[in-house]
Formats: structure tokens, C-alpha cells, sequence
């Protein structure tokens, strides 16, 4: 069975206090259907626990992680845990949309990507009310990802980060 899943949105990130903001739209197609939907989620440090608002078809939904399993919630962030050796630069990039800037790229792990992602599977599962039985069974260690980070050329200020994946077709387990 063909399946596929197509997510756009934007994030915002703040390290204090720790929280992001995701708005997103996303499709899934299987079968010849194709469902679109649109997600907003709120993580942020509450107590010893991490919170994770979503919000889907104008329901609202709250789950919970430990603190102690919580990673910063973004794929796009783990560019910056790599080994310099890891990265290079797009030469060919001197501006995004006017501004001088400067284009960083690098491999991330499927591990990193189920990390990153993480809280956006758990919260799709609350909020459709799918069990964990429910959900496809992916084998991360066939997915990378290359992750293009784009920072302002005068300030070191991240601008945009694109993420491309490699693999998904070949990811599903039987």
C-alpha cells in the first residue's frame, strides 16, 4: 500500500524558555484519497514534565512527556549538534530574499528525525485518537535527511531551515 505524507509549515523556537511553536499543514494520500488537515502545536516546560498543546479541527488537545526525554522538538535544530567536518557551505547562495546570508548543509540520522519528531507523531496520535498499535511501524535507520540552514551573513541570525528526506519509500516495515 502507497502511502503518502507531505507536511509544510513554519516553527518558531525560543531556548528561554524553552518552547516552540509549530504551524502546520498536512497531508496524507493513501489509497487515491487525500486528506489535508492543518495543526497547530505549543511545546513547552511545565514542572518536570514537557507539554504538548495541539490543535486540530478546533479541538484541543494536551500531552506529556519527562523532561528528561525532551530533545528541542526540531529537526532542523540537530544541524547544529554535527561535527563541523559534517557541514559545508553552499557557495552558490549569497542572499535569501534580499538579506545577505550564508547556507549551511548537513546530514542528519533517521534517529535524529524520530527524535525531532517525536512530539509531532505523539501529538497526531492523541489528537486522531489512534492508538500506538495503529501506527505504521518505520525503520528509521533507512531515512536521512539533509538539512540546509540559512543564517544572516552579518548577524549569525538563522533565517530559514529547509529539511529534505531521503528514504521514506522504503521505510515501512510489514
Amino acid at each position: 500500500m502507497d502511502v503518502g505524507v507531505q507536511v509544510e509549515g513554519g516553527m518558531r523556537m525560543s531556548y528561554d524558555p524553552d518552547t516552540v511553536y509549530e504551524n502546520l499543514k498536512i497531508s496524507v494520500e493513501m489509497m487515491g484519497l487525500r486528506m489535508p488537515t492543518e495543526m497547530e502545536l505549543y511545546i513547552l516546560q511545565e514542572e518536570d514534565k514537557v507539554a504538548c498543546y495541539s490543535n486540530m479541527g478546533g479541538s484541543w488537545l494536551r500531552s506529556e512527556v519527562d523532561a528528561a526525554l525532551q530533545n528541542d522538538g526540531s529537526a532542523s535544530a540537530a544541524i547544529w549538534n554535527l561535527p563541523p567536518e559534517q557541514l559545508s557551505i553552499d557557495e552558490e547562495v549569497t542572499e535569501l530574499e534580499g538579506t545577505p546570508a550564508i547556507c549551511l548543509i548537513g546530514q542528519i540520522t533517521g534517529k535524529e528525525i524520530s527524535q525531532a519528531l517525536g512530539f509531532l507523531f505523539s501529538s497526531l496520535e492523541n489528537s486522531a485518537g489512534l492508538s500506538g498499535e495503529n501506527q505504521p511501524d518505520i525503520d528509521w535507520e533507512k531515512i536521512t535527511a539533509q538539512v540546509s540552514a540559512y543564517v544572516n551573513k552579518e548577524t549569525y541570525l538563522p533565517l530559514r531551515a529547509q529539511i529534505s528526506v531521503q528514504g521514506l519509500e522504503r521505510c515501512w516495515r510489514a
